[in-house]
């Protein structure tokens, strides 16, 4: 059996008796191979025992994209904005608000002054 952590080398005939030296190479090459799979595990998507992921998406569907979880804990690729847009897209919304207390504001002094000058039309006999 061959993967990138063990190649198979060490062909024994039953019934031989081996010297062991070359055992010992054979066991410190599966050895070396453990070690090369905890190394890769140990940067892996992991999730606890029991727990079974769903696939990732394909490669086309999550390219240029997050990973992300939905509501079952599937991993799901999304579109992430950067920094820059993050920020951009806060400082528009701070300004939209001002703006919007603004508007509020002059809309309000409108109705005032409107209420004020009927006021002074009813006082001069005109309404």
């Amino acid at each position: 059996m061959s993967n990138p952590f063990y190649t198979w080398t060490f062909d024994v005939v039953p019934g031989s008796a081996n010297r062991s030296k070359p055992v010992e190479n054979e066991f410190a090459a599966v050895g070396t191979a453990f070690d090369g799979v905890y190394a890769v595990l140990q940067c892996s998507l992991r999730a606890p025992t029991g727990d079974a992921l769903a696939l990732l998406p394909n490669k086309a569907s999550r390219s240029s994209k997050s990973l992300a979880f939905d509501a079952n804990g599937d991993p799901i690729a999304v579109v992430a904005a950067t920094s820059e847009e993050m920020s951009a897209a806060i400082t528009a919304a701070t300004t939209a608000t001002t703006k919007a207390s603004e508007a509020a504001a002059s809309a309000a002094s409108v109705a005032n002054s409107s209420s004020y000058i009927q006021q002074l039309m009813l006082v001069q006999g005109v309404l």
